[in-house]
């Protein structure tokens, strides 16, 4: 179902008019693995240079995905880990507090389970996705969560692909 979502939200920012740059987990090629952490920044590969420009490049971008055991896929993890990084996304300040770099920004998070809805409060992703670009970069979030993705019937696919296809 993500995938579909994705798919029908890009046709739909395209038809409206909007510059739209894609970019695929699936078929990034990188180590998800911070490695040093920020003592010793680790070069990065070619997929995770154009992730953070085109970050930087828009003023809203969507994510897309499918959670698992309360979690985002662990390659996305990665993604965040190695890309939202000291210098690019924040600053650390001597008084111990983040300066963002990325504001004046905003990032609409998609995200299916086969659990119900009500669980989407409490999943570990949010609070991760919230500290790491709310917090740690500046970017404003909105989340919304599709729950037992795999036996909605097809027309509550339709009403959440319409619903993807008008959000922002």
């Amino acid at each position: 179902l993500s995938a579909e979502l994705f798919n029908k939200y890009v046709e739909s920012k395209l038809k409206q008019g909007h510059e739209v740059k894609v970019m695929k987990m699936n078929e990034m090629n990188f180590n998800p693995i911070l490695e040093h952490g920020y003592k010793t920044i680790q070069p990065l590969e070619p997929d995770l240079i154009s992730f953070q420009e085109n970050l930087k490049w828009s003023d809203h971008s969507a994510i897309f995905y499918h959670i698992w055991w309360g979690e985002a896929p662990a390659k996305f993890k990665g993604l965040i880990e190695r890309t939202i990084l000291p210098g690019y996304a924040f600053n650390f300040r001597k008084n111990g507090t983040m300066e963002t770099l990325l504001n004046n920004r905003t990032m609409r998070v998609f995200a299916t389970m086969n659990a119900p809805t009500f669980f989407a409060p409490f999943l570990p992703d949010k609070k991760f996705m919230k500290y790491v670009f709310k917090m740690g970069a500046g970017i404003k979030l909105k989340f919304s969560y599709f729950g037992k993705s795999e036996k909605l019937s097809s027309n509550e696919i339709s009403n959440i692909i319409n619903k993807v296809q008008n959000t922002i």
